[in-house]
């Protein structure tokens, strides 16, 4: 009877164990800077070669940007400031003959993962800021950034979060090597496979990242970070040992 009682509740340990310890799927968007409306610039066609969607983004205000299933969401793009959009010198190097030369576009699809696309890689915006809204405010986000362009010296970009739109309160950075000048001493090749990371950002005032680029942002992936489910394994760990031993003694 013992023996049966508990292997009866380890056996729902287990079951609700591993509810717990599945993986909560966190909101991916996908962010292309360029669209078919901006100079010499492409949208990604949806779905993508890995089933998932874009948000094609030019000069605009774009409200309800879709998640990589092509769900709607909460989450809006503002623009508050481009220096410049183009692909020219970009991985497809001389576009001037667009939309011919989307075909050219060099990367390493493989090692860019999800932002391994084509068309979001293939034009950029260079120099400005812009807005991500509607963000959920329990949680925090992992934002992954390729920027790619060649024959400009040091080869080197930043991205920022901000705390506000004034952009004058940095709240995480990083730098990207967009051409091989800062590693080879070769401006001439644009960055085919490397990407930036800033991870664990929180929103800021009104449930917003403030993003500001110096330099070239091709595409980005925002991911929000799922909530750990640890605390709830361990209450029933515990609880198991403790019914384990007591089933013993008795």
């Amino acid at each position: 009877m013992k023996n049966t009682c508990m292997k009866i509740v380890l056996a729902a340990m287990v079951v609700v164990g591993m509810g717990l310890a599945m993986p909560v799927q966190g909101e991916t968007i996908l962010i292309d800077l360029g669209n078919d409306g901006t100079w010499r610039g492409a949208s990604v066609v949806n779905p993508d070669v890995n089933g998932n969607y874009w948000n094609s983004v030019g000069y605009g205000y774009v409200p309800g940007l879709v998640d990589t299933a092509g769900n709607a969401t909460s989450v809006a793009y503002a623009p508050d400031g481009i220096g410049g959009t183009d692909s020219y010198n970009g991985p497809a190097g001389d576009t001037a003959a667009h939309p011919a030369t989307i075909g050219n576009t060099l990367i390493n699809a493989a090692a860019l993962g999800d932002l391994g696309v084509i068309e979001a890689a293939y034009d950029f915006f260079d120099n400005g800021a812009f807005q991500i809204q509607g963000l959920d405010n329990t949680k925090t986000y992992n934002l992954t950034i390729f920027g790619s362009h060649k024959y400009d010296i040091p080869g080197i970009s930043t991205y920022e979060i901000h705390t506000d739109n004034t952009y004058s309160s940095v709240v995480a950075s990083t730098t990207l090597a967009h051409n091989d000048d800062s590693i080879n001493d070769w401006e001439w090749e644009h960055n085919q496979d490397r990407v930036a990371t800033i991870t664990g950002v929180a929103p800021q005032t009104s449930d917003i990242l403030y993003f500001k680029y110096t330099g070239f942002v091709n595409s980005i992936k925002l991911e929000a970070i799922p909530e750990p489910a640890t605390l709830g394994l361990l209450s029933i760990a515990g609880a198991g040992l403790f019914f384990a031993r007591r089933m013993r003694r008795g």
